[in-house]
Order: structure tokens, then sequence, then C-alpha cells
């Protein structure tokens, strides 16, 4: 299915495992996030502990080092694409 770092939260509770374009643009906010501080923004060894913080949408902007240098649209963009609701989840129409 996936990398599961990447995995959308309605891919976790659903039974309906079918990718769908709010799937992709959740995966696009984690690799966004990932380009700009080098690490993922959900991260556990322990799948159990990850869904949790994927399907909670547990993710700070840390270091500061790193965010302060980054624009608040840019972030605002981040967060539209790791909105845990699909339906309220930034679309690329």
């Amino acid at each position: 299915m996936g990398t599961m770092t990447y995995v959308a939260p309605e891919m976790i509770t659903s039974a309906d495992t079918r990718f769908q374009i709010e799937s992709d643009m959740w995966s696009l906010g984690v690799i966004v996030f990932t380009l700009l501080a080098g690490r993922h923004p959900f991260y556990s060894s322990n799948n159990t502990q990850l869904f949790n913080l994927i399907q909670t949408c547990d993710y700070q902007f840390e270091p500061k080092s790193i965010w302060e240098n980054v624009s608040n649209d840019c972030k605002d963009f981040i967060e539209e694409l790791l909105e845990p609701n699909k339906e309220s989840r930034l679309t690329p129409v």
C-alpha cells in the first residue's frame, strides 16, 4: 500500500483503501514538510503510534531554526494539505 509515513488518515480508518486525490494531497503535504525540515512530520518505529500521530495530525513546525526561515504562506500550505478531514483538505482544483 505504500510507505506508512505518507499514508493519509482516511486510509488508516476506512475499509475502502482505494487511493483518491485527497490521499495524494495529504502525501504532498508530507513531502513538502519533509523537503523543508529534513524529517517526516509523523514518525514512530511503532506502527500503532505512527497511525495515532497521523490520525490526530500531531506534528510541529520544529526545530524553530529551520521553520523561522519558511514563509507563513508555505506553512499555511502544509497545514491545508495535512488536514485530517479529507473533505476540508486542499485540492488541486
